[in-house]
């Protein structure tokens, strides 16, 4: 990645999910992607992977009106240069890419790109008739082979006068009496061949995108040509032979009906083939997505983020609630966090989950902590000998085969390599510590996940034949973005790889005992305990936070720490909002006089507890549409509604939640 943080967009400890997101969108928007690991590893056996590793130098070309623009850190190109990333090499042979939808659409205009839109425009002022009536002098002399007249042709003619003069240039270089007898053979041929094309192709004047539409409307009237054909094609270009790489031009070409057909279904091959050619990665990051396989990544909040803006959409939704919609969309198969997870097993990582530390631990070692007792619970519980797996590299994919854990690490293929080997292993772990501790974190998750599956199958099967489905009473559904043909290569190798079940190909349906925490991204420099993707929000227990506003705009830190300290409130954490407002941390002994004292403070600042502020935050957040379709009692929107608000109730009680206690994740 070029960067991480935008200014003044840093993350603070106490932003709620909106916040952070927030922040996180701006820098998905203001950085790229530069290197991009892809490691997909297929079950080879009950307790066997084998990866296939790639990776891939990006680096956004501008194609049809796509040009993407982004910032650098200067810190963030130290990095990457501190571990050996080649600039050249990703500047000058990088894969280029546009996002999915963006290539989407520009497949989609080409085959609109000859179809009349809209209405006629309407030919009123005497400067575009004259151009019209000039247009239709032209193409009619050239037709019949008579010369343009000088009013209509004097800018072509200029322009090839300079083509002609640039040709002339480099046969003979640049003194004109440098080779005189060699130079004027080449120029004759270079005037015949002029004369030539002139007969066979027609180029219009550089048209403004206005007189380009008239242009076509009047070429597509039948007052050229006999049956309905005017006697030429229509090629569209930006023509460099006239020096004006900026213009753009049109140009006539005789040809019959039938070589016309011709020539306009290789000229829209031509420009499918560039269209895929310029999106590049798009085609990759599409498969991955009609795949349907389980996504990994570690830590990877970030990754998700700038991968949706760079390569799916160039759109990221305004609020978190409808990014995890998005999120959801493109990763059917489901994401995981080996971060996460490695958190909830603390008795073998000892508290360093680092991406290198977490491989070494499980792949390289496989005895640190208590690996060997949580397998041995997993092998109990199951009924059969659970070990570790083994993990290979697949023939021509072992670039990182000799590698130890962190010596290419930052390199983007060699850490998808190790986040999906790291993930293979804990799947067996993750079995044995649910086997072991039934209340652990995991475990609760788990259950949870079986208890929805257990009530989606009854609902299923207790509902009548012949009733309408939700999805046929027409309520909402999540919307995954439309599927566009692929080319013939990736099409064949997508159907070579579907399968059914993702389960049936994983030793044991280990997958099914992570389904609880499938979503749950790791959130660093905060207490939320995971970002949720799948699921609700967990909300942070935070009696000791409170909601400052009406604040002096533009106010300054020392001047909340001095109003504090004049109310014997201590000092506190504070996080900005916005410019009139402030999220506090006090210290527990003060949480009771916060509010009173404040209100003392004779300043027109209000401190409102976090459980409330919250509260407001969600209602903001939420659509009106919900609260709508929780009043229509459409499925799932009352529940939502409904069962948020307890809560932040039962915070402002002082009573806990159990769910969201989470001890041994924090």
């Amino acid at each position: 990645m070029t960067g991480l943080f935008t200014d003044g967009n840093k993350h603070e400890y106490l932003d709620d999910m909106q916040s952070r997101y927030t922040k996180m969108t701006e820098s998905s928007k203001a950085y790229i992607i530069t290197q991009y690991g892809l490691s997909c590893f297929e079950a080879t056996g009950p307790a066997a992977y084998e990866a296939r590793t790639f990776n891939f130098y990006l680096f956004p070309q501008p194609h049809g009106g796509y040009n993407r623009r982004f910032l650098c850190d200067a810190s963030s190109l130290v990095f990457l240069a501190s571990h050996g990333f080649d600039f050249n090499r990703c500047i000058s042979q990088g894969v280029p890419y546009m996002p999915v939808r963006t290539r989407d659409f520009q497949l989609l205009q080409v085959n609109r790109s000859n179809e009349p839109r809209g209405d006629p425009v309407a030919v009123s002022s005497d400067e575009d008739k004259a151009f019209v009536a000039e247009l239709v002098q032209m193409v009619s002399d050239w037709l019949a082979g008579r010369p343009p007249s000088p009013s209509s042709s004097a800018v072509v003619k200029d322009e090839l006068e300079e083509a002609a003069t640039a040709m002339q240039e480099d046969v003979m270089g640049s003194e004109p009496d440098e080779a005189p007898a060699a130079a004027a053979p080449a120029a004759a041929a270079a005037s015949e061949q002029q004369q030539q094309q002139q007969w066979q192709e027609l180029a219009l004047p550089p048209l403004n995108s206005y007189k380009r539409l008239l242009a076509y409307q009047e070429l597509r009237k039948p007052q050229f040509g006999v049956e309905g054909h005017p006697g030429f094609w229509v090629k569209r270009l930006p023509d460099s032979r006239f020096l004006l790489p900026d213009s753009r031009f049109l140009v006539l070409v005789r040809a019959t009906a039938q070589q016309a057909e011709q020539l306009e279904a290789e000229a829209r091959a031509a420009r499918i083939a560039g269209i895929h050619d310029a999106a590049g990665f798009a085609a990759v990051f599409d498969l991955m997505r009609r795949s349907n396989k389980p996504a990994v990544g570690h830590n990877c909040l970030f990754d998700v983020s700038y991968g949706l803006y760079g390569f799916a959409d160039a759109f990221l939704p305004a609020t978190w609630r409808d990014f995890k919609k998005m999120a959801r969309s493109w990763h059917p198969g489901g994401l995981w966090d080996t971060k996460h997870l490695a958190r909830q097993l603390p008795e073998v990582f000892m508290g360093n989950t680092a991406l290198a530390e977490v491989y070494s631990t499980l792949v390289e070692d496989g005895q640190a902590g208590d690996t060997q007792a949580l397998l041995a619970a997993a092998s109990a519980a199951a009924g059969t000998t659970i070990t570790l797996p083994r993990i290979s590299h697949a023939a021509r994919c072992d670039k990182y085969r000799a590698l130890g854990a962190g010596e290419a690490a930052h390199e983007a293929g060699y850490d998808a390599y190790m986040t999906g080997a790291a993930f293979a292993c804990l799947l067996p772990l993750v079995a044995g510590k649910i086997a072991s501790d039934p209340t652990c974190s995991l475990a609760r998750a788990h259950n949870a996940a079986l208890q929805r599956a257990a009530a989606a199958a009854a609902a299923k099967a207790a509902r009548a034949p012949g009733t309408a489905t939700p999805e046929a009473a027409g309520a909402p559904q999540q919307q995954t973005p439309p599927l566009t043909p692929m080319p013939q290569p990736l099409q064949q190798l997508a159907e070579q790889q579907r399968t059914p079940q993702l389960q049936q190909q994983l030793p044991g349906s280990l997958l099914q005992f992570v389904a609880g925490v499938v979503g749950r991204i790791n959130m660093t420099f905060t207490d939320i305990p995971y970002a949720a993707l799948s699921e609700d929000d967990p909300i942070p227990d935070r009696p000791c936070v409170f909601y400052l506003s009406g604040l002096q705009p533009g106010y300054r830190m020392d001047d909340i720490w001095k109003l504090l300290q004049r109310q014997g409130l201590g000092s506190a954490r504070i996080t900005a909002v916005d410019s009139s407002s402030c999220l506090a941390e006090f210290r527990p002994e003060f949480v009771d006089a916060v509010a009173a004292s404040i209100a003392d403070a004779n300043s027109g600042v209000i401190a409102m507890p976090w459980a409330e502020y919250a509260l407001m935050r969600y209602r903001q957040q939420v659509p009106d549409a919900l609260d709508a379709a929780a009043a229509a009692d459409e499925p799932g929107a009352r529940r939502e509604v409904e069962e948020f608000k307890p809560l932040f109730s039962m915070q402002a009680q002082g009573r806990r939640q159990p769910e969201l206690a989470l001890a041994d994740q924090r």
